[in-house]
């Protein structure tokens, strides 16, 4: 009987190759994130040393000019938390937008997948019965009875 072929694997292998593309893009995203995150956490860091050490050495007593300095240094990390705060808002935007984009194309390749499956239990079907219906006319040709 005829082999089973979907005329559609071509574009079932494209959307499974777009859905890992997908993936890597999510991945890559997520990559991104992690760092803008990481980032955020190494300046909160540095940021509370600086004023801690601040702080003791204010108590100690320390010249203005040196003072004004490490104010000055901790202004210029709260301006680079808050760029990397927006960045961090960016990289979120990016990963959902990258998990919508992977689940669409999730679908769209079970969709074809799911068609596939159903014609080929419709394509055996119909060799099933094409070999029924062979196996009936050779019995019918053996008994004599096909006029």
């Amino acid at each position: 009987m005829k082999k089973f072929s979907f005329k559609l694997d071509s574009v079932l292998k494209y959307r499974e190759h777009q859905e890992k593309t997908a993936q890597i893009d999510l991945s890559d995203a997520r990559k991104a994130w992690l760092e803008a995150q990481n980032l955020i956490e190494e300046l909160v860091g540095e940021k509370e040393k600086i004023l801690a050490q601040l702080r003791i050495d204010a108590m100690e007593g320390m010249a203005a000019s040196w003072y004004m300095e490490c104010q000055n240094y901790a202004r210029q990390l709260d301006d680079k938390l808050a760029l990397a705060r927006n960045d961090l808002e960016n990289h979120n935007r990016i990963l959902e937008e990258k998990r919508v984009f992977l689940k669409k194309e999730y679908m769209r390749k079970e969709a074809l997948g799911t068609l596939k499956i159903l014609y080929k239990e419709k394509h055996e079907k119909w060799v099933e019965m094409e070999d029924q219906k062979s196996l009936d006319e050779m019995i019918l040709i053996k008994r004599g009875g096909l006029h």
